[in-house]
């Protein structure tokens, strides 16, 4: 017997668990680089002192290379969140 744990189903647990979606983004032509968040872009995610932010907030991800025009490769980073 299990004790305190409540199952539940994997449609539920989709549901309850939201982690952020973050993808490590470069192109193999040129080496350009970027990681980026996926999620609503409002007026709080832009940095208001000036300084270039670590990761870039967009709402979709780009699929060519700004520099050279190559197709990008993406790979999402698994960020598992413990409450």
């Amino acid at each position: 017997m299990l004790k305190g744990l409540i199952y539940l189903p994997w449609w539920v647990r989709k549901m309850m668990v939201h982690g952020p979606k973050i993808y490590d983004v470069h192109c193999p032509r040129c080496g350009w680089q970027k990681t980026i968040e996926i999620g609503k872009v409002d007026n709080d995610s832009i940095c208001i002192h000036g300084n270039k932010p670590a990761m870039e907030n967009r709402e979709s991800l780009p699929c060519n290379c700004p520099e050279c025009g190559g197709k990008l490769k993406k790979e999402k980073i698994n960020i598992f969140p413990q409450f």
